[in-house]
Parts: structure tokens; sequence; C-alpha cells
């Protein structure tokens, strides 16, 4: 008697008798399916944002949509939470729906907004002058510089080593004298122009003879080359020397070597003692480089980046 006056007092206290593992409706806790918060309720288009849904009844399996679109990876931590990550292709301000496996819904209305990037924005260059050449390696101070971030001179792609949120670090291409405009283009088609921001310059020396030692970029090894009677003679990167057939001529203070049809190096000379340009050989494939003439000034090593 004493048993069975037990069983009906914990069925009137409401505990279950059942000894099955399943859910109750509305979830683990019993409560009715709700979302209560999102956290972080604002996102980037086109970009995955993990946020943290707060409520009561998720269940395992739930799935959650915002404006319609799926969400990914979706880790249901307990009744009362769960984290997802928002789809790419949802814009504005979006409902976002969860739906349990047996079909219950709770919706909050405006619950997520997806915001576009900002623009990027150029404040300044830190060197805003080089030699035709090209080969001149400058930084560009702004902001909003994403991964994928193009740069180009009048239209001319930059060759970019670095690419921070504030700075970029670029080598400028080969071009006539003058000022250009310098564009700065995230992935998604956003673009900062610093009009006139950069110009090109012809040296303006006539006597380049001599022997030329410097570095590339990166770090990269040792380069020197040799100017003998207004022509380059030769040149030597990573221990290699290469001769020249036709020696190019270097009287207007610029260069360029081609092989068999192939582009060793170009160059210019920006100062007295002072040249730079691009190199292309087996020992140094396409790099930047910075040379002073012996028993001149001495080239610096740039940075690395």
């Amino acid at each position: 008697m004493r048993a069975l006056v037990l069983v009906f007092a914990l069925a009137g206290a409401g505990v279950s008798a059942s000894c099955g593992g399943s859910d109750p409706p509305g979830g683990p806790t019993g409560q009715p399916l709700e979302i209560v918060s999102i956290t972080p309720s604002r996102g980037f288009v086109s970009e995955y944002t993990g946020v943290r849904i707060s409520g009561h009844g998720f269940m395992t399996g739930a799935t959650v949509t915002f404006a319609g679109n799926p969400g990914l990876n979706v880790k249901v931590l307990g009744g009362n939470e769960l984290t997802v990550a928002t789809p790419l292709n949802s814009t504005g301000v979006a409902d976002v729906v969860i739906t349990n496996p047996a079909g219950e819904t709770a919706r909050l209305a405006g619950g997520f907004t997806f915001v576009p990037r900002p623009p990027p924005t150029i404040t300044r260059l830190e060197l805003n002058t080089g030699a035709t050449a090209g080969g001149t390696a400058i930084s560009i101070f702004g902001d909003n510089f994403r991964n994928g971030v193009t740069v180009a001179f009048d239209g001319l792609p930059g060759r970019i080593y670095s690419v921070e949120a504030r700075e970029l670090y670029v080598t400028v291409p080969r071009h006539d004298a003058g000022a250009v405009d310098v564009a700065v283009t995230n992935a998604d088609g956003q673009a900062a122009i610093a009009a006139g921001g950069f110009t090109y310059n012809h040296p303006t020396l006539t006597d380049f003879n001599g022997d030329w030692d410097g570095y590339i970029a990166l770090e990269g090894p040792a380069i020197s080359f040799s100017i003998q009677n207004e022509r380059l003679v030769s040149v030597s990167c990573g221990g290699v020397t290469q001769a020249f057939v036709s020696a190019p001529s270097t009287a207007a203070g610029e260069f360029a070597a081609v092989e068999n049809g192939k582009l060793l190096i170009t160059g210019a000379i920006g100062g007295k003692n002072y040249a730079e340009g691009i190199i292309s050989t087996d020992a140094c494939p396409l790099v930047d480089y910075w040379v002073s003439r012996k028993n001149g000034l001495t080239a610096s090593r740039r940075p690395k980046r």
C-alpha cells in the first residue's frame, strides 16, 4: 500500500514515471520553441558571421534560416542555446527562423541585419615618386583594405607583397613619365582612388658606368650588375652571373635586357648612386631589386614583409 501511495504522489507532483530517453514536447526543457536574442545581430554581406542564438525549446537537429536562406554549421548547445554561421546570400534586415525536427518553428522578425563592408580609403602614399622603369616599393596607408585587394597605377597593376587592414606594401609597374591615379580595389568591387597620387620621373643623370650592388625584395639574395661604356654587360643574382650577347644601352638611364625572347632585367637609375627595377632569371624569378653604385651610397635592404 505504501508503494502504491508513492507512485500516485510522484504522478501528482508532475514527475514522469517513464523510463524512455526522448525529449518532452517543446524541447529538452519542456518549454515552447522561442527565440529571445541573437548575438551579434549584425554582420557583413557575403561573409560568414558566427552567431549565438538564445531562447527556449531548441532540439538537436534544428535548422536556422536568415531571410529564408539556410544557416551553416548549426550546433544545439542545449534547449536554450545554439550557434550558427550566417549564409553568404542574404542582404538587409532578415527574419531569423528556427525549425525543430518535428516541424515546430519560431521566428524573430528582423533578428539579423546584413550590412555591406565599408569601401577602402586612401589617406597617403609613403613614397609618391619613382623611376619610369617601375619597381619602386611604396606603402599605401588608408583603411578597410581586404584580402584579394588590387592596386593599379593608371590602370596598370602593381605587385602587392603585404595586405593589412590599414596598409598595403606594393611595387609600382613601369610607366611613362608623369602623374598617375592610384586605385585600390577590394574583391567586392569597392574602390578608392588617389588622383595623381604617384609621379613617374625620368632619370636626370647621364653617367651610369660602374659596378652596382644591392638586394632583391623580401630579404632575398644579393644582386649586382656592371655597366661599361653606357651598356649593361652582366648581371649576377643568387650566385648566378648572366652575360649579355647584345648588351642593352643605359644611356637614357633606363635599360631592358632580353635574351632568347625572354625579358631578364629592367632597371632605371633614380639617382647618382641608386637604381631599381625588376629581375627575372632562373636564380631570381620575377622580383624587384634595389642597388647602389660601388663606392657610392649603400643600397638599403627593404624591410621584410
